[in-house]
This record gives structure tokens, sequence and C-alpha cells, in this order.
């Protein structure tokens, strides 16, 4: 066990994710025409947990984003589309951009599949 997984740090690559995934979430609400308040009281969420989620500064769990993705009418699939692409790894960013661009269809399948592939170092 490293020391991140003992104080539950957030790794440099998480950090870069969730803050991504906050842009993306509140961009989503700001769009749909929620306040951040009114939309924590929507989908059941302290007001200060969203506003970490919104932050970055706190990880979401499936579940968490799943509430939150069926309270903005999109599919879980669109965020993670949405957010990878412009996720900097080791150099990777324009390779994430051309491979989900690929995926305009936003076949879920198909998304997975590069998901697993990436995290697998395959690609």
């Amino acid at each position: 066990m490293n020391a991140d997984e003992k104080t539950n740090k957030m790794s440099e690559e998480e950090i870069i994710y969730y803050k991504k995934l906050g842009e993306t979430l509140r961009a989503l609400i700001k769009m749909k025409g929620y306040t951040q308040l009114d939309f924590a009281c929507s989908v059941d969420i302290s007001y200060p947990m969203l506003l970490n989620h919104l932050q970055g500064t706190r990880r979401m769990g499936a579940y968490k984003l799943s509430k939150i993705c069926r309270a903005l009418e999109i599919d879980n699939i669109d965020i993670i589309a949405l957010t990878v692409p412009d996720i900097f790894v080791e150099g990777k960013t324009e390779l994430y951009t051309e491979l989900f661009g690929k995926l305009a269809s936003r076949d879920a399948e198909a998304i997975r599949k590069v998901i697993e592939l990436l995290d697998e170092g395959e690609i």
C-alpha cells in the first residue's frame, strides 16, 4: 500500500479527471437551467458536497454520477466521452481526442472498449 492509498489522497491523474468532470457537470447544470443549489436539492446531495464535486476536490462514485446523469438527462458514457478527451495523460491528449472524435455516434460499447484499452495501456 502506497502513501496515497493510506491517506486516500487523489493522484495527479485523478485530480485532473475530477476537475474536468466538475467543469463538464457545471456546464450541463447551467445549460439545463438549474442553479447549483436547486440541482443539489433535486438529486438529494448536500450543496457543499455538490460544490466539492464540481470543483473536482472530491471523488465521485458511480452511483452518485449515475444519479446526477439521470437528473441531467444524459447517459453516463456521454459524460466520460465529454470528460476524457481533454485529460492530459503522458502526452496522449491528441490521441484521446482523435479516438473519441471517431466515436461521434456515441456507441457506448465502443467507448467502453476504448477506455479498457487505454486503461490497460494497449493504446
